[in-house]
């Protein structure tokens, strides 16, 4: 990392975007949820906040290219917002194991009746946390490579490829969400919600390619 730009990128971009961070989760989680059970309205709060980050970081390429900018390998901005999706993803992942069961295990796996052996979850509730835990994964491989060291030592085309796949992530993070909809029979209005958000990312894509092509022509 340049560590000139540290401190500017540490006001301008860290600190707003951290108490905004916080703020959107307290807010669902303290308004919008009707529920005792603080862990999972922490859990609600950090996985729409996440994602709704997550639409924005993925929207800020198109935003530039319908300007007419070239896109840059990173950017700061881009990246630090990034970062504060992956942390918030990560942070969901820790509250959510802790809502449903007692023991993360449980998540995955469960007891095969009659034998004290365990099996793979085979049901939507286990599918969802398989689906939930690979996002968390790439989210983590993300967080982790967002940094000027690992641009350097992995090479700009390495580590470009690696970050797309936050397109993965965030088809992986839907699929999650979808599944728990169903699996908690959440309200129509949450449900709108994650359509919206997939929605905007679609339309975004789709204003990319068409804005990129046309630029090629």
């Amino acid at each position: 990392m340049n560590l000139s730009r540290l401190p500017r990128r540490l006001l301008v971009h860290h600190l707003p975007i951290a108490v905004l961070t916080v703020a959107a989760c307290w807010i669902v989680s303290r308004f919008l949820l009707d529920s005792p059970d603080a862990k999972f309205r922490w859990s609600m709060g950090t996985a729409y906040v996440a994602t709704a980050e997550m639409a924005f970081v993925l929207s800020i390429g198109t935003w530039n290219l319908l300007r007419g900018r070239t896109n840059p390998v990173s950017s700061d901005f881009r990246r630090d917002l990034a970062i504060w999706a992956g942390l918030t993803c990560l942070v969901h992942v820790a509250v959510g194991w802790q809502v449903h069961m007692g023991h993360m295990w449980l998540y995955f796996f469960k007891a095969r009746e009659g034998a004290e052996a365990w099996t793979l979850r085979d049901d939507l509730f286990g599918w969802a946390n398989y689906v939930g835990l690979a996002a968390g994964m790439i989210a983590l491989v993300l967080l982790v490579t967002s940094n000027d060291v690992s641009i350097r030592s992995l090479g700009r085309g390495v580590w470009k490829n690696l970050q797309r796949t936050a397109y993965l992530l965030i088809l992986l993070t839907f699929a999650h969400g979808l599944m728990f909809q169903v699996i908690e029979k959440r309200e129509w209005a949450w449900i709108a919600v994650l359509s919206v958000m997939l929605g905007w990312i679609l339309a975004a894509q789709s204003a990319g390619v068409t804005a990129r092509r046309a630029k090629t022509t």
